[in-house]
């Protein structure tokens, strides 16, 4: 609960155009994070306690994280403020529901293609599941990036709809999306080149190392389309048109599921499961970016509005 409050909270922040407070908030989170570990996690103590430490201090980092974006929501100046709610915020509830219920519908789908995923490349063997863990914190670890511009895009592009500017938005977050196209294909080739530039460190032994290092040469070329698709998600929160990006994590699972019902890692070798992992994550961004092209986001040349 705290989690999700921290990130609600935020959330509104973002979309008030204040992208500090909520970086602001996310620093303190960290800070008191490592401050508890520091004192409360003992390496030399059984693994459940070590876990329990670490959940305690998860839960203190949020909690600090939570008081410090209501204080920044309680002062004056702000534009958007807390109150105590009325019985006529039930019709504002419902739309924001209905809106929210498509957009979990993506996180729920997001969720079940990293489990089957995951669980594709545990029938290869424990070095494996290790391995493509590791690989895949990278992935995790490209969100952040990959929401600094579509976080972004949100509030642009939902103030330009607002507006009357639907042309001027749809522009913006096409350029958003393929500027995040651009970043995380670099960083995927560099990666994919390099591998042992992220699997030697993190890794916990040679044999893992190798297994990470194998994961990201195959899905390191591909990691843009997975930003495009990720990117023209946010956009598409402030242009009313989430349905196909949630599709487009539909067929990125289904196409895995599929893997993991052919039983591809029961060969024994890893090669057909990353390619059919890699195929998931360019299906997920071709997809998006096509369904949007010639469907809600195309701007015809006859519209006024772009003409003006």
């Amino acid at each position: 609960m705290l989690v999700w409050l921290f990130n609600m909270l935020g959330s509104v922040l973002r979309g008030t155009g204040n992208m500090t407070g909520p970086a602001l908030a996310m620093l303190f989170v960290l800070l008191s994070y490592l401050a508890w570990m520091s004192v409360a996690f003992d390496p030399t103590a059984e693994p459940v306690a070590a876990l329990r430490a670490d959940a305690v201090a998860l839960l203190v980092a949020y909690s600090v994280g939570v008081v410090a974006v209501v204080l920044m929501l309680l002062r004056r100046g702000q534009v958007v403020r807390l109150r105590v709610p009325r019985a006529s915020d039930i019709e504002v509830a419902i739309r924001v529901l209905r809106q929210g219920l498509i957009a979990g519908t993506q996180t729920v789908f997001t969720v079940a293609y990293s489990l089957t995923a995951t669980a594709l490349m545990a029938t290869l063997g424990k070095a494996w599941l290790a391995g493509y863990g590791v690989a895949v914190r990278l992935e995790l670890l490209l969100v952040p990036v990959i929401f600094g511009i579509g976080g972004s895009l949100i509030a642009l592009v939902g103030a330009r709809v607002g507006a009357g500017q639907r042309a001027q938005a749809v522009a913006l977050a096409w350029r958003g999306a393929w500027l995040t196209m651009a970043l995380l294909s670099l960083i995927g080739l560099v990666l994919a080149g390099w591998p042992q530039l992220w699997c030697a460190p993190v890794s916990s032994g040679p044999a893992v190392a190798e297994t990470c290092a194998q994961a990201l040469r195959t899905l390191g070329p591909f990691y843009g389309w997975f930003g495009l698709g990720l990117c023209l998600y946010f956009a598409s929160q402030g242009l009313n048109t989430l349905i196909w990006p949630v599709l487009g994590a539909v067929l990125r699972f289904v196409i895995v599921a599929v893997a993991f019902a052919a039983g591809l890692g029961a060969a024994g070798e890893a090669g057909p499961s990353l390619i059919w992992i890699a195929v998931a994550m360019t299906s997920y961004g071709v997809f998006v970016a096509a369904a949007l092209w010639l469907g809600p986001w195309r701007i015809r040349t006859e519209s006024p509005e772009v003409r003006t």
